[in-house]
């Protein structure tokens, strides 16, 4: 008997492995492009560094208008208020604060801080905060009459005059400052009157002189 052997033949699978994958290029800049950024960023630079400038600069310029209409009530308040000549027991006539008497006088100015800008601290427009200046020699000075003092640090420098009595009494306010401390001067300032039909006080509209200088 023939035995008849049968193979069975196992299909052989063959496995591909696929690598998928990108291929990634390695990209950069190339000197043009490169000259094309740095060309723009000084374009920018240009507009924006003297745009930032202007704005700081006009943001501590604010500080003025603030401070000089501060004096004008002062003045005007103790313009309205009766004094009396303590030795004669007499009512003195109206007037503003005297300035006369100040012994930081500048150009006829009472003055304070009495330190040119841009001096107290060197190479700065800011002065320190030091509210005691305003108050010392009080019998001399115009501030406390005023009754104005900054008890803060400061880009301004105020100067105060006055003259005469009654209805020719006359009072004028001056804010200056140095903020790039290159000499060139700011000054904001106004003149305070007496109307001769209603006796009121009036102001003239605030004088602006270099200003951002």
């Amino acid at each position: 008997m023939q035995q008849s052997s049968q193979v069975c033949a196992r299909p052989v699978l063959k496995r591909r492995s696929m690598r998928s994958g990108c291929r990634r290029e390695q990209a950069g800049f190339t000197l043009m492009e490169l000259m094309a950024v740095v060309v723009i960023i000084g374009v920018l630079s240009a507009v924006a560094v003297p745009s930032l400038r202007r704005f700081i600069t006009k943001s501590r310029e604010s500080e003025a208008p603030t401070n000089l209409a501060a004096l004008a009530r002062g003045a005007r308040g103790y313009y309205n208020d009766e004094h009396m000549n303590l030795k004669t027991g007499v009512v003195s006539p109206p007037q503003f604060p005297p300035s006369s008497t100040s012994t930081n006088l500048n150009s006829g100015y009472a003055t304070m801080p009495n330190i040119t800008p841009c001096k107290e601290i060197v190479g700065s427009p800011r002065y320190l905060a030091n509210p005691a200046r305003w108050h010392a020699n009080h019998t001399t000075e115009p501030w406390t009459n005023l009754k104005f003092a900054i008890a803060t640090s400061h880009f301004f420098q105020y100067q105060y005059k006055a003259s005469n009595s009654g209805k020719d009494a006359v009072y004028t306010v001056r804010a200056i400052a140095d903020m790039d401390c290159d000499t060139s001067k700011s000054t904001f300032f106004f003149r305070g009157s007496i109307d001769l039909a209603t006796g009121e006080i009036v102001t003239n509209s605030l004088i602006v002189s270099n200003q951002g200088e």
